[in-house]
């Protein structure tokens, strides 16, 4: 197996990535995520972090924001490093143009002004912090409502009382009030029977409303109004209404509930069911659009069409959260993503059929590609790629892995490939020759090891544990993996000895590659997987 040279790369001591954590706060750097990056484990038997202590300019040549101008202290320095949590560390690594050097020393530098400024300060959640919001709110309706005595202001009476006034506004409509979970109140007005319950809806002219009002004419779309833009007549009750400061009114008609059936037509021009859609369908006097969803939400479709002519427009979204909270090896709906997933990257299929069913009667209405459907299809491919190598590692993980979110570092993604393969067989590289696998230091006791070897033209086999295994993250999870066992066949071993840096005058060693060298990489067999799927 191939080693990094780390030392072409100038990577921060222990010390430096402490100082760079703790001038933070231990929260991350980016000033719109501030998450919290380290803390206790559940057993509070350890800790853990989350948190990277990223270099503002690359440590190796052709990383991002890499200077060659910098010395290699300057790189491995205090002043180039900002603490980020693991997806900010990733994501400004991936885009180097949209995060430059000058822009994440000022992120360093506000976090660090942020930390001094909130010693002392109580920590707050989000939720808590919504919470005494909402609280606050409600006790000064309900102090205001009691006159003043929030304690015994009944709020069902208030919302009743609420109720009770609209109604008498305009006899024609019934009001009903209701309050929903997340503490809104939903109006619901019906004309009553027998009654025509007509009133006037004045919108005053601009070319932005001009758009809106055809678009719903024309494509059977929502308009929306601000509050300046309308105005109610011929109804007390909408009249009241409208003469509130604030507020948006929508206009339109609901959708009629759909099947949206999407086929894939193979080369042999038979056909093959990719997914149905419940679906809500909304159309105007000349084009018409189908939204829904398919797999408990793993599909979503959006398929705008012409009553004129024309070609449909077929976009498909793929949403992986859906599985979150599930086992791994038992994911609703994987076997139908898998099977879509290996349509698609197929050279079997040629066109989408598309047909609608209503009433149980069946329309064919489109024929066509999906419309930018290569991030859709990458997409669908990683998660089912990320998947199988997940489930192939739960098999040897005596608790089900629960999917708990799809961040995945760079390195964690490379480790669950590693170790889902390896878990497949033991794993042969074949290495160019004269490779540098590793260098070291004798022991007196190895010096005189390596003297008596027997070897046959400088030819060896080298044996070492690659590490003692570490824990990564799976989907959420933290695993760990047994030690792997690194054999090298036919290497050459130098001796040689240091003349400069802390080993000088020491006795070291260097295992490159021969011709037809060979690494072999197996896991240990009596070491067993650990999970860690605690929070």
């Amino acid at each position: 197996m191939t080693k990094k040279d780390s030392r072409k790369r100038d990577d921060f001591n222990s010390a430096t990535i402490r100082r760079i954590k703790e001038m933070s706060g231990d929260v991350c750097s980016m000033p719109s995520c501030r998450v919290i990056t380290g803390g206790s484990k559940r057993l509070r038997d350890n800790s853990f972090s989350i948190g990277v202590a990223a270099h503002i300019c690359a440590a190796s040549p052709g990383g991002p924001r890499y200077d060659p101008r910098m010395s290699k202290d300057e790189r491995k320095s205090y002043e180039n490093g900002i603490w980020l949590c693991q997806t900010h560390s990733r994501m400004i690594d991936a885009d180097p143009a949209r995060f430059p050097v000058d822009l994440l020393k000022v992120w360093k530098e506000e976090a660090e002004r942020w930390s001094m400024s909130n010693v002392g300060q109580k920590l707050i959640s989000q939720l808590d912090h919504d919470n005494a919001v909402r609280k606050a709110v409600g006790r000064s309706i309900a102090e205001f409502v009691g006159g003043g005595d929030s304690i015994n202001a009944p709020i069902q009476d208030i919302i009743l009382g609420y109720e009770e006034g609209l109604n008498e506004l305009d006899s024609r409509f019934l009001v009903k009030v209701a309050r929903k979970s997340d503490g809104a109140l939903e109006h619901q007005i019906f004309s009553k029977p027998g009654e025509e319950g007509r009133f006037k809806l004045n919108i005053k002219n601009s070319e932005n409303i001009e758009n809106s009002i055809r678009r719903m004419v024309e494509r059977g779309e929502k308009a929306s109004f601000d509050r300046d833009e309308f105005e109610f007549s011929g109804s007390k009750l909408f009249e009241e209404i409208s003469k509130g400061k604030d507020g948006r009114l929508h206009v339109g008609v609901e959708g009629k509930e759909v099947e949206f059936v999407i086929y894939l037509v193979l080369e042999d021009d038979n056909e093959e069911e990719l997914a149905n859609f419940k679906s809500t369908l909304v159309s105007g006097t000349k084009y018409g659009r189908i939204t829904g969803q398919a797999f408990s939400g793993l599909l979503s479709v959006d398929f705008e069409f012409s009553l004129l002519g024309g070609l449909p427009k077929l976009n498909i979204n793929f949403n992986p959260n859906t599985w979150i909270g599930q086992d791994v090896s038992r994911l609703g709906y994987f076997s139908n993503i898998k099977k879509i997933v290996r349509h698609l990257r197929g050279s079997g299929v040629r066109k989408l059929a598309t047909e609608i069913i209503r009433d149980k009667q069946a329309y064919r209405i489109g024929l066509g590609n999906i419309e930018n459907s290569s991030p859709f299809i990458d997409m669908m491919t990683w998660h089912v790629e990320l998947i199988n190598a997940a489930r192939v590692i739960s098999r040897v993980v005596f608790q089900p892995i629960i999917i708990k979110n799809f961040n995945i570092s760079a390195d964690d993604e490379e480790a669950l490939f590693r170790y889902a393969s390896l878990l497949e067989g033991d794993v042969v590289e074949t290495v160019n020759s004269d490779h540098e696998f590793c260098r070291g230091t004798f022991t007196p006791e190895g010096f005189k090891n390596f003297d008596d070897i027997q070897h046959k033209e400088n030819e060896f086999s080298v044996q070492f544990v690659e590490d003692e295994g570490r824990f990564f993250s799976l989907l959420g999870n933290g695993v760990k993996p047994p030690p792997i066992d690194v054999s090298i066949e036919k290497c050459t071993v130098n001796r040689f000895s240091y003349i400069e840096g802390d080993d000088i005058g020491m006795e070291g060693f260097v295992v490159y590659a021969a011709n037809d060298t060979k690494c072999i990489l197996s896991f240990q067999k009596n070491r067993q997987w650990v999970l860690d799927s605690r929070d």
